[in-house]
């Protein structure tokens, strides 16, 4: 279980290309509404 992610209750989680996958799947399993797929150039904006 991931208590601090949960804990601050963040808008997004955007693993880089270091995480890997078994990190990965943990948030998306517990909050996959917030788990945002990053890489090298990715962007994304948020508050709108």
């Amino acid at each position: 279980m991931l208590k601090a992610p949960r804990a601050i209750n963040p808008d997004a989680i955007g693993p880089m290309h270091c995480t890997r996958e078994r990190f990965i799947d943990r948030p998306r399993q517990q909050m996959p509404d917030r788990v945002v797929h990053s890489g090298a150039g990715s962007r994304h904006t948020f508050g709108y």
